[in-house]
């Protein structure tokens, strides 16, 4: 994942929210709430992921294009991410 959700966290605490959102970090972020469980001081970066795919989703700059997935990326993607990105887009 780039960047990493400590290093995605600095960025926003850093006022570059720009290179997070444009990055590929928030879209392979599955919502499993595993990094949050392990943080010590709490931060549910799932959450943070998802406001930052809803802001590029609302700007119309989506990564997920429906109708442009191929067969491997159906293989390789996780289906929670998947299905979330289809949902995300029909917002």
């Amino acid at each position: 994942m780039d960047p990493p959700p400590s290093k995605a966290i600095r960025l926003l605490q850093l006022g570059r929210a720009d290179e997070l959102v444009g990055s590929d970090g928030i879209w392979m972020c599955a919502s499993c709430l595993v990094c949050g469980t392990r943080c010590p001081r709490g931060v549910d970066y799932a959450r943070i992921a998802e406001a930052c795919r809803a802001l590029v989703l609302r700007s119309k700059l989506s990564k997920v294009d429906p109708d442009t997935v191929t067969p491997p990326e159906l293989e390789e993607i996780p289906q929670q991410a998947f299905i979330a990105a289809f949902r995300k887009s029909s917002v």
